[in-house]
């Protein structure tokens, strides 16, 4: 299968909790691009995606998902999180401000390439840059928008990697109450 479509009734009981969910155990263990859909999908297609970004790409694979499923007139928003190491600019002294610079040009720069790609798009793709952790930017994005749709790439991490880096899309899956697209 090059796609299997799952729905969730979005549970947020102990007993979720102590029996898994079906949506969760298939993006960990399918190797097709996973949808898990809340409620009833669009005719047209989604009016208005958010499309979280690493760069990678698995995420560019997101973007073209994107696209591909937004309504003709549709709009994206290309998101990006970011973060220098150490937490703070002032971590770094004096070289702070010209990594956050370095950083965020360089952000700025990909997500031109990328956007630039589906030129042919009718609707709009945004880039939108925030400072901070991934899992509070697309909370953050979602409340300030309405969202029929978060198309992202999961990296698949299993064992120790998933254990100490969390998996964002997992998190996605808990706390946003949005249809998720995920790509392989």
């Amino acid at each position: 299968a090059q796609l299997l479509v799952v729905g969730t009734q979005s549970k947020r009981a102990v007993s979720r909790w102590i029996l898994g969910s079906v949506s969760e155990k298939a993006i960990r263990i399918c190797s097709c691009d996973v949808l898990v859909a809340r409620g009833v999908g669009p005719q047209e297609g989604y009016s208005r995606i958010l499309v979280p970004t690493d760069f990678s790409d698995v995420s560019a694979k997101a973007l073209d998902a994107a696209v591909e499923l937004a309504a003709p007139k549709g709009a994206i928003d290309f998101l990006h999180a970011w973060g220098l190491p150490g937490a703070t600019p002032s971590f770094w002294g004096g070289a702070g401000q010209e990594l956050q610079k370095s950083v965020v040009s360089n952000a700025e720069e990909s997500a031109s390439s990328r956007i630039a790609k589906h030129s042919e798009f009718a609707g709009s793709i945004e880039f939108v840059l925030q400072e901070g952790d991934p899992r509070k930017a697309i909370e953050d994005q979602t409340k300030a928008q309405t969202y029929q749709l978060i198309s992202m790439g999961t990296h698949g991490r299993e064992g120790i990697n998933r254990l100490l880096l969390g998996s964002v899309a997992e998190w996605v899956l808990r706390n946003i109450d949005v249809s998720v697209y995920l790509v392989r």
